[in-house]
């Protein structure tokens, strides 16, 4: 078991494994506690360090809390976007960014992200002693560079809060029960029984499973009278049929343009690094455009990227700019063309695909044209994604519309939800850490409502 950052060395040489401790380490006996919650992901630790006490307890069932948050932005912590309250603007697709099966449910995303905004965030890690930046795409890190350092300072402030900790844990079942005219939830775990008023069900999704997300909290809720809608995985890498793919292995496209088409329509587009692999292509582009394509074991009929290596250069002025190196360069080849242009390695897979093809060998039309056409609009075709183990985020989840303005169950009442685990996904780019948290303050707003109403017995 790992315990709290405050914990002595000679505390958690002798601590029990897996038992219930508060933040010094000392083994506490089981009690009633006003909420407990299910998850030590982003959105239980956003909540237990902002609204927790000795009366809240937080159940994770791996080793240790926050392992997917300290893996955040490429271990960097992309914990938010400056853009991710923009709904008006849906700068970055979907409704300002996120996404979620049932269109008539966008507005209870948007009043959580509009009342607990980017600012908020910030503003809370400040508070914990983790300071915030911004990169030029909006992108909210840590100033040290390591995501691992807000799972810190989240644990360090639990642990100043009292919030009683359980790791080693899984929950295996969560069912209403009362007792002496008090109504409460008994949370039956792999480590005993605990009993609370509220329950914050933040489990995760089925995505990057070697952190312990297996899509365990969805089987909890559907206990409990939730349905699930179908989940795919989200932000991911795209697999692609081409073969000469194998030649681009490596090389990165700082800022290409990707576009998505099924059936010969076009369904998104989007911006950002593009990384060939041998399988298809990775990088942020990619990740963005899969939130559009919900596919877990294939592909829809007719599934294809267009990528555009040079989306701010005009195919017209490539093409003159082609025609100038031919005429000055009379023995260069194809390939050799795009030097200074594109990598030499793109380059010369553009001019095998425009010899290669029947069109030119038939009509005869112009290679430059051809050259340019490729350099804009590169065709792969979709076979699928590279699944949930590589995934960043799932999509689906408990319908938002299973759930009120502060995701309490309309089922079951203190019974709450908060981060992956509902039907919301974000772009790429902190939206989802951003749903984290913007989550977790609806539901502790809630649950700390209804107790100051009376309608709770604490």
């Amino acid at each position: 078991m790992r315990y709290n950052k405050g914990m002595k060395q000679s505390e958690r040489k002798n601590a029990p494994r897996s038992a219930a401790t508060d933040g010094r380490g000392a083994k506490k006996a089981e009690r009633f506690y006003h909420t407990a919650v299910i998850g030590g992901g982003a959105a239980g630790l956003f909540f237990a360090a902002k609204y927790g006490d000795e009366r809240t307890l937080i159940i994770e069932k791996g080793e240790r809390f926050g392992r997917k948050l300290s893996a955040a932005g490429g271990g960097w912590g992309n914990v938010t976007n400056l853009h991710a309250g923009a709904f008006s603007s849906g700068t970055c697709g979907g409704d300002g960014g996120y996404f979620t099966f049932e269109s008539a449910e966008r507005g209870k995303i948007e009043r959580a992200i509009k009342k607990y905004p980017p600012a908020s965030l910030r503003e809370f890690l400040l508070s914990v002693g983790c300071v915030t930046f911004a990169d030029e795409r909006g992108r909210v890190y840590p100033l040290s560079r390591q995501a691992s350092s807000i799972t810190d300072c989240l644990r360090a402030e639990i642990s100043r809060r009292g919030v009683i900790t359980v790791t080693g844990a899984e929950a295996t079942r969560i069912f209403p029960a009362k007792k002496a005219g008090k109504t409460f939830y008994e949370i039956v775990t792999s480590n005993g029984v605990f009993e609370a008023e509220n329950v914050l069900l933040c489990t995760g999704g089925k995505a990057a499973g070697h952190f312990g997300s297996d899509g365990g909290g969805y089987l909890l809720a559907q206990s409990l009278g939730h349905s699930v809608t179908k989940t795919y995985p989200a932000l991911v890498q795209v697999k692609c049929a081409e073969k000469d793919l194998r030649a681009l292995k490596g090389i990165r496209v700082f800022d290409g343009a990707i576009t998505l088409f099924v059936g010969g329509g076009e369904v998104a587009k989007q911006r950002g690094d593009i990384l060939f692999t041998e399988y298809g292509v990775s990088g942020d582009a990619a990740f963005k455009i899969s939130s559009y394509l919900p596919c877990a074991d294939g592909a829809p009929d007719g599934a294809e990227l267009s990528v555009d290596f040079l989306p701010d250069l005009p195919e017209e002025t490539l093409k003159q700019v082609l025609y100038e190196k031919k005429k000055r360069y009379v023995n260069a080849t194809e390939g050799a063309l795009f030097t200074g242009i594109l990598n030499n390695r793109l380059g010369e897979t553009l001019a095998r695909r425009v010899c290669g093809r029947e069109e030119k060998k038939k009509s005869g039309r112009d290679e430059i044209a051809l050259l340019a056409g490729e350099a804009k609009a590169f065709t792969l075709t979709i076979t699928g994604t590279m699944g949930f183990d590589n995934a960043q985020v799932t999509k689906g989840g408990v319908p938002l519309a299973e759930t009120d303005d502060t995701f309490q169950s309309v089922f079951c009442k203190n019974l709450c939800f908060a981060g992956e685990i509902l039907d919301v996904d974000g772009a790429c780019g902190g939206y989802n850490l951003q749903w984290a948290y913007s989550s977790a303050c609806a539901a502790a707003e809630g649950i700390f409502k209804r107790r100051k109403n009376g309608n709770e017995k604490s």
